[in-house]
């Protein structure tokens, strides 16, 4: 480094003119660290991080990452007493693209040291392990910047293997996912979660001698209940998701109702032509007596009429 952060540099508060001691003082003093004192006094008297204060207020120039690589600028961190730049902003050493390189053809299956072993964490809580505990603390409240997000959006999309976003799986991927899926739930290695409106609604088809099938596919959609002697969709909406309009009169506020919206409006359109029902939660839960009997009359006449609002 051309230029190291040494103690004299921050001795006082070149904005208020404080001393270090008193800073310190003004933090508890006893066993806190000056160099904490200092980076508190920053941010909760002036609004500035250490990067900003030593870059905007003392004007010292910050290198580059040393890997010759990301060409980040170095920032500068706390190491108990001390102030100083990270050695690597990237955190890379020299070897690591190659050897990342290399990991993707070598250590792949039984010649990955952790093929087929359980995780270090599986089955610790933040109530059963001091350290899933420090993470979900450390976690809480974290923000990302937009150029952040940004440029977690941008290295998504150039993943070669991804998970729920970048680039997205071909037709072929997606529906081999979708056959393992359903044979895990059907060999009961994991539930289908069904949400409380969903299981009172099975309960009053139950109960009144309606046969059903759950989660009925028709065409990229799924409906929640197919009645199968009546040849009739039924879809439970969530107040909230679906935004009942009893509770929300000025229509979708967040992003996820309008997401689903959009859904919803898709397949009132697949089912033009088609018996179709739905039903809001609110109603579900608390007028299930009355469905009951509506459902009853629909049977006979197979003419849905809605529900007094």
């Amino acid at each position: 480094m051309s230029y190291e952060i040494t103690r004299d540099d921050w001795s006082k508060c070149e904005i208020c003119q404080k001393s270090l001691g008193d800073i310190k003082k003004e933090a508890g003093g006893g066993k806190v660290y000056f160099s904490h004192a200092f980076r508190d006094h920053l941010k909760n008297d002036h609004s500035l991080s250490l990067d900003e204060y030593f870059l905007d207020v003392l004007k010292i120039p910050r290198e580059e990452c040393p890997c010759g690589l990301c060409k980040k600028p170095l920032k500068l961190t706390i190491s108990g007493a001390h102030i100083r730049y990270k050695k690597l902003a990237c955190g890379r050493t020299p070897g690591t693209l190659e050897w990342s390189k290399r990991a993707k053809t070598e250590r792949l299956g039984e010649n990955n040291p952790m093929y087929k072993k359980p995780a270090w964490n599986k089955g610790l809580t933040a109530d059963t392990s001091d350290i899933m505990k420090k993470i979900g603390e450390d976690r809480l409240g974290m923000k990302f910047s937009d150029e952040t997000k940004s440029k977690q959006s941008e290295s998504a999309k150039k993943r070669l293997v991804h998970g729920h976003t970048g680039m997205p799986h071909s037709e072929k991927t997606k529906q081999r996912l979708r056959e393992t899926t359903l044979a895990s739930i059907k060999r009961g290695v994991f539930k289908q979660t069904k949400s409380k409106p969903h299981i009172r609604m099975a309960e009053i088809l139950d109960s009144i001698g309606v046969k059903y099938e759950e989660e009925k596919r028709v065409s990229f959609f799924s409906f929640d209940f197919y009645l199968i002697d009546l040849d009739t969709y039924l879809e439970v909406d969530g107040d909230y998701f679906h935004s009942n309009p009893k509770i929300y009169p000025n229509g979708p506020k967040t992003k996820t109702q309008k997401v689903n919206a959009v859904n919803d409006y898709k397949k009132n359109a697949i089912m033009t032509g088609e018996r179709f029902i739905r039903l809001w939660e609110c109603d579900i839960l608390n007028r299930s007596e009355e469905i009951g009997c509506k459902l009853k009359e629909y049977s006979q006449s197979l003419l849905w009429e809605p529900l007094d609002q």
